[in-house]
């Protein structure tokens, strides 16, 4: 008899745990409160004057020294990743370093095509789900929703649903939403989630009515006194050949703490106003450009810092309940793969 697993979480972890365990022949059910799956691969369009404009605000970049790793070698080979040819820079010490060379692999159109490489059709897949409470009876788990993300019309006429039984549970949203879960269920993985301490980041999404003059197109920010972590020109990318410059801006990790609580229009307003001085600082020019769109993202988990005494997961066998993700493991796109990986190799 078929094995059946919910995952909670249809980001990067929980997708790449789900083929990992899809391969070993589990049936699989997967559950994320967003729209779509894809977590930290997120991307935002957006309609202006009849045009569509994408920034890719989670993951936007990957280095290259991951292209021997199967998953992003079979991205490559299938076209999903290529080589990103905008001009790069380091901004270290204040020093901006112009590299002669991209070191990185980008989209070949969206972030979010790499979700096929991951998902399956034969999984089942429940978004605009968010899992309250986890039950363990009879050797079986069931997962409540509270259907807290439906419209209020649509609540009145339903009960708080209940999917299960499932064999084996596994989570792997961010671990400060992990604790809820696991307080009843098992109270040592709850404390040991919440004593993660999570780096938040501000992500600015700007348009302008004419080209930002900046000697590169993707920058990132070392050691920097400056309050960013990374910018890139979106329309630097291939196949985006959007008719108004388009760029993302990652906030360092202080900067965002800093303004972690302030509104999204307060926040866009901050970061465009940094913006506007760098951009200043480095070209010695007045910043004449009109933003035609501007918001503003907060990831409250975006990132946490590889921890050597931490596992890349946990798993209880008696349970049958796993946890994983970057949080464990380092935020890059290779580390949560790797830490699905070896959590599926264990069960």
């Amino acid at each position: 008899m078929v094995s059946s697993v919910a995952i909670v979480g249809a980001g990067i972890s929980g997708l790449s745990l789900a083929r990992e365990l899809k391969i070993r022949g589990y049936q699989i059910t997967l559950f994320d409160k967003g729209r779509s799956m894809g977590g930290r691969l997120a991307n935002r369009r957006v309609q202006l004057n009849g045009e569509e404009y994408l920034f890719e605000h989670g993951m936007t970049l990957l280095p290259k020294q991951f292209k021997n790793y199967e998953i992003i070698r079979h991205c490559i080979q299938n076209g999903t990743f290529v080589d990103f040819k905008g001009q790069v820079a380091y901004m270290r010490n204040d020093l901006l370093v112009l590299m002669d060379s991209s070191d990185d692999l980008t989209s070949a159109h969206k972030m979010t095509d790499v979700l096929k490489v991951f998902y399956d059709p034969s999984m089942t897949l429940h978004t605009e789900v968010q899992i309250n409470q986890l039950i363990h009876k009879d050797g079986k788990w069931y997962l409540a929703s509270m259907l807290d993300l439906l419209p209020q019309a649509e609540q009145k006429h339903q009960e708080d649903l209940i999917y299960g039984p499932f064999d084996s549970v596994f989570i792997t949203i961010p671990p400060k939403q992990q604790a809820p879960l696991l307080f009843n269920t098992h109270p040592e993985y709850a404390k040991f989630v919440l004593s993660i301490k999570a780096n938040p980041m501000w992500v600015g999404m700007l348009i302008f009515d004419q080209k930002i003059d900046l000697p590169f197109d993707h920058c990132r920010f070392e050691n920097s006194n400056l309050p960013f972590r990374m910018m890139i020109r979106e329309n630097a990318k291939p196949n985006r050949s959007f008719s108004k410059d388009t760029w993302t801006i990652q906030m360092n990790f202080d900067w965002s703490y800093q303004n972690l609580e302030k509104t999204q229009d307060l926040a866009i307003l901050e970061i465009l106003g940094a913006f506007k001085a760098y951009y200043e600082q480095i070209t010695h020019k007045p910043f004449q450009a009109q933003a035609l769109y501007a918001q503003a993202h907060r990831w409250r988990y975006a990132h946490f810092d590889e921890h050597e005494e931490y596992p890349h997961f946990r798993y209880d066998p008696d349970l049958k309940l796993g946890i994983c993700g970057d949080f464990l493991s380092g935020s890059h796109f290779i580390d949560i793969v790797i830490s699905s990986a070896l959590l599926a190799q264990e069960v």
